[in-house]
């Protein structure tokens, strides 16, 4: 309540609303002087606040009509696992151990960052987001030209701003007191023919100065990503779903539902990844952990993490403190090719990681698995074809 009077008291401050209408009044002077209409003057003005209104209106817009458009334009954006397979394959590419253990270890975050670079991608190299964009302008623009043809002219000043305001509501945040004290300001009284076709003709400017605002490599657009609704965050609220990741591995949750405990879906994963990936070390010998949660699940093995505060509990019982999870010990129970052909190529990097003792692995023959092995396993992980 107080933070809403003091809201009020600012917003009808006369000093207060005299800067706010300084740069009108300037104008309704030099425009005096130009032996300018204030008609004209009254127009750039509206324009100028509705310009604000349209660029506001497309930070609100644009992101959920790109994140459409790349659903439609490529699977991998609409799909979960799809998802997936593509940040898997990039880093396969990439060669980062850095960019693998953000993966590892933060799956929402790494989900975020890939899609953040996907989308800086698209808009900065492609010309598909970019023309999407200007459509967006122009549908607003349009918009705004509809609601000048429905409205009467020869009204008084103050209700026709009413009416006008009235019909755009829906589309653009605009002040409707701010509006009417910048227009009466510059002495206009009533909606006359001229000040609507001068709105007209200055509408059509200040849409020309945004869609050059977009294209150029500098301005306040050159970036999509960094706006508060992002492209990239909508991207993510589609595709990480369930984030949960196993307390073994450390591979997510392969449900697509964020609630699905809530309806009495346990947290599941067909094919997990060795324990090493979720940082687990072997208690004597130090050495890496390979093993497979579904085969530790079977097994008469003990594991001891921070859940258990460090006391040893056997893999079977690990429904006493993982009661949301379900490891099934019928599902494979050998490593997939791609985390076989990571765990070689990073052995030493892993090991070091972890702290580890140097683990031998050549008895294992991961070191046959090739790059192009790696990623073609990715189907069979992840069931996409």
């Amino acid at each position: 309540f107080i933070k809403l009077m003091e809201e009020g008291r600012t917003k009808n401050d006369p000093l207060v609303s005299f800067e706010r209408l300084r740069s009108t009044y300037l104008n309704t002077f030099l425009a005096q002087y130009k032996d300018t209409s204030c008609d004209e003057v009254a127009a750039r003005s509206l324009c100028q606040l509705l310009a604000v209104a349209i660029e506001g209106a497309l930070c609100e817009k644009l992101p959920a009509r790109i994140t459409d458009h790349m659903k439609a334009s490529c699977a991998s954006f609409n799909q979960k696992k799809l998802f997936k397979v593509k940040i898997l394959q990039d880093l396969a590419k990439r060669r980062s151990f850095e960019l693998f253990k953000i993966y590892l270890l933060d799956i929402k975050g790494s989900f975020e960052w890939w899609a953040k670079q996907y989308v800086r991608k698209l808009w900065m190299e492609g010309r598909q987001l970019k023309i999407l964009a200007k459509s967006v302008v122009h549908g607003i623009v349009v918009e705004i030209y509809e609601a000048l043809k429905t409205i009467t002219i020869d009204k008084p000043i103050k209700k026709w701003l009413e009416m006008f305001h009235s019909c755009l509501s829906k589309s653009l945040k605009i002040d409707l007191g701010e509006m009417q004290d910048m227009i009466v300001a510059t002495g206009v009284r009533s909606s006359s023919t001229f000040f609507l076709d001068t709105i007209t003709e200055q509408l059509r400017l200040e849409e020309d100065k945004i869609i050059k605002l977009l294209d150029k490599p500098t301005s306040k657009y050159s970036d999509i990503t960094t706006w508060s609704k992002s492209p990239h965050l909508l991207l993510c609220d589609h595709l990480v779903g369930c984030s949960e990741q196993c307390p073994f591995c450390g591979e997510q949750c392969e449900l697509t539902d964020s609630n699905h405990v809530l309806s009495g879906k346990d947290h599941f994963i067909h094919i997990h990844r060795p324990q090493c990936l979720g940082r687990y070390i072997r208690h004597v010998s130090k050495e890496l952990a390979l093993d497979l949660c579904t085969c530790s699940v079977e097994s008469n093995h003990r594991f001891r993490n921070h859940d258990t505060n460090k006391t040893w509990v056997p893999y079977k019982n690990y429904k006493t403190l993982y009661k949301t999870w379900y490891i099934s010990n019928h599902n494979p129970h050998e490593a997939p090719k791609y985390w076989q052909w990571f765990v070689y190529q990073y052995l030493d990097k892993i090991t070091n990681w972890l702290g580890a003792a140097p683990t031998l692995i050549d008895h294992l023959n991961w070191g046959a698995v090739s790059e192009e092995m790696a990623l073609a396993s990715l189907s069979k992980i992840y069931k996409t074809t």
